[in-house]
């Protein structure tokens, strides 16, 4: 479940009531975008009528990535323009935010290979492809077929870890490890990804989660059946079948355990590298180009963490690592065209 977040709205205007700047700020936990900023389009001021004596402003805005992939959390505001009056010569704006109420994740994509006999699923995620610094993350997750059919209470507001704020990812993370029969996490450095690529970096990862829960399984005689991946392109050396599910963080709860272990894992290393390198504030915006990194890259110049094969002013898109691939899939191993 979302918490709410910081609004802040001004009237800049006294003779025109027209003239509205709204500005929104993310959570101090989310690494730091800007939402919307005085974009007209954005909200719209409403008829005065004569039961309340004043003009409602009516705003929806869309905050930007918490500082993964292309998620975002909305927030439905209502703004009520008060009375001016004479102490201080301007009309107020009273601001109330309520977050969207998403929806529980259901068991869609893992319901027809239940119905096959395909009961060893693991879901798999990852975390960090796109910052200019720190390693990227993945993590894979096994919960038994009866835990899935009578998934915990306490883990059914379990979302992808880009929606969820940083003290619910912590506890949902405590949970999965507590209810999860098998995980494993895989983390490939930013001297590999600058040697192999952040694609073919992202596959290793996986791969090492998967193998992790492979082998914690096989001391059972258990051998993974279906492995479902987060995205639309998945490559390994392991000898598992596997779906790709798009957007499949907010789909499947074992791809969303997986990305909130993958996401706790990495901000947890950024927050351990923010002591080594403190110019950077790694510990607030996990290595993500947001623009306090970039002053402190033009000022600073890269640290050891820094990916050096990624160029920052290339990174207006986080999804740019996987626009097109070529290679070799037998072998698990790409390049990019």
């Amino acid at each position: 479940m979302e918490s709410e977040g910081t609004v802040a709205a001004t009237l800049t205007s006294r003779s025109d009531d027209e003239s509205v700047a709204v500005s929104f700020r993310s959570r101090p936990d989310d690494n730091g975008s800007l939402g919307v900023n005085g974009d007209p389009a954005a909200f719209a001021l409403q008829p005065e009528t004569d039961d309340n004596g004043h003009r409602d402003l009516k705003v929806t805005a869309t905050l930007e990535p918490e500082t993964e992939d292309n998620g975002h959390r909305d927030l439905k505001v209502t703004a009520t323009l008060e009375p001016e009056t004479e102490d201080n010569g301007h009309r107020d704006l009273k601001v109330t935010a309520t977050p969207r109420q998403r929806k529980p994740l259901s068991w869609k994509t893992e319901r027809p290979h239940w119905k096959k006999g395909i009961y060893t699923i693991l879901g798999v995620d990852e975390a960090g492809r796109g910052p200019l610094a720190g390693p990227v993350v993945a993590a894979a997750v096994y919960f038994d077929y009866d835990k899935c059919a009578n998934f915990p209470k306490s883990l059914r507001d379990l979302n992808d870890s880009k929606q969820l704020a940083e003290e619910d990812r912590e506890r949902f993370y405590k949970l999965i490890l507590k209810h999860a029969r098998s995980w494993g996490v895989g983390i490939v450095s930013s001297q590999e990804i600058d040697q192999i690529n952040i694609l073919r970096a992202t596959m290793k990862a996986m791969t090492m989660a998967v193998d992790e829960v492979a082998a914690k399984l096989a001391v059972e005689n258990v051998s993974p059946e279906l492995l479902l991946v987060d995205g639309n392109y998945f490559r390994t050396t392991l000898p598992y079948e596997y779906q790709t599910v798009i957007d499949g963080d907010a789909k499947s709860p074992l791809i969303a355990a997986a990305s909130v272990i993958a996401k706790v894992t990495r901000d947890r290393i950024m927050v351990e590298m923010h002591e080594l390198y403190p110019h950077y504030n790694f510990r607030s915006n996990k290595g993500y180009s947001v623009p306090e990194h970039l002053r402190a890259l033009k000022e600073h110049g890269p640290c050891p963490e820094h990916r050096r094969s990624f160029r920052p002013e290339r990174f207006n898109q986080e999804e740019l690592a996987f626009e097109t691939v070529v290679g070799d899939p037998a072998l698990g191993l790409v390049t990019h065209e």
